[in-house]
């Protein structure tokens, strides 16, 4: 399991054993403003958004769980740019990076195993007429590599980008109106569902991914409690009278 400490600046590893945590095996500090940790599709190499400092940090990961700073150490990107969380492509090619300063995504080409990569595309993901703050929060990507979805929350929008067939193009294709600030969001697992938290709503939406441009249509609004902000679906359906929509569970966590 990995995690990242925004305030400390530090990521850590920690073993699970029947999905249960164990003791902490390694920490690496120095890593200001990191908001996530995304291991690679190989389960390889770690990459580590540093917010506060404009670059992504790049680690091997052993067998032990130890981790190794890689050649080269980290990738930058535009000066105040802000890179908060990323996803891969099922192809193993590519990585999308949301950046919450400047509101944009990064598509970052691998260019060799050993993790070394190179910024192919940037997209802003507002609209042309947006002149607020920018703060953009999450983003996903569907199973099938052809739909990827961001949002900003001054904005209250998820922006709909199709994928080209190899990953390397993005496009934006739509925007979508949702909860208001919306930090957190997650696709179900048969990628036909979005449920968005607003953090200043108290409210999730269930959208449906519809059409080939993947846009989205609400199905579903529902009641949450106070500073509500991310969505977590799983595939175990829990032992609840009601029966979860989409045979799925979704967990609210409240920001602290």
């Amino acid at each position: 399991m990995f995690s990242a400490s925004y305030n400390s600046g530090c990521v850590s590893v920690t073993p699970l054993t029947d999905g249960l945590p164990g003791e902490t095996v390694a920490v690496v500090e120095g890593l200001e403003g990191c908001h996530s940790a995304n291991i690679s599709p190989d389960n390889r190499t770690l990459w580590v958004p540093a917010l506060k400092q404009d670059r992504i940090c790049l680690f091997t990961l052993s067998d032990d769980g130890f981790l190794a700073a890689q050649d080269p150490a980290e990738v930058t990107t535009v000066e105040g740019a802000g890179p908060r969380h990323m996803v891969f492509h099922p192809n193993q090619q590519y990585g999308y990076c949301v950046n919450e300063l400047n509101s944009s995504v990064d598509v970052w080409e691998l260019k060799d195993p050993h993790g070394k990569i190179e910024c192919v595309q940037t997209l802003d993901m507002m609209p042309a007429d947006f002149t607020g703050v920018r703060w953009a929060a999450d983003i996903h990507l569907t199973a099938d590599g052809r739909h990827l979805y961001a949002c900003d929350r001054t904005a209250s929008i998820i922006t709909i980008f199709s994928v080209s067939e190899d990953g390397s193009v993005l496009a934006i294709e739509g925007y979508q109106p949702t909860e208001a600030q919306p930090r957190g969001f997650n696709l179900d697992h048969s990628g036909k569902y979005l449920i968005a938290a607003g953090q200043k709503s108290h409210h999730v939406a269930v959208y449906e991914i519809s059409g080939e441009q993947g846009l989205l249509q609400e199905k579903g609004r529902y009641a949450v409690g106070q500073g509500r902000c991310g969505s977590l679906l799983t595939p175990t359906k829990p032992k609840w009278p009601t029966k979860p929509r989409c045979g799925e569970v979704f967990l609210c966590a409240e920001q602290t």
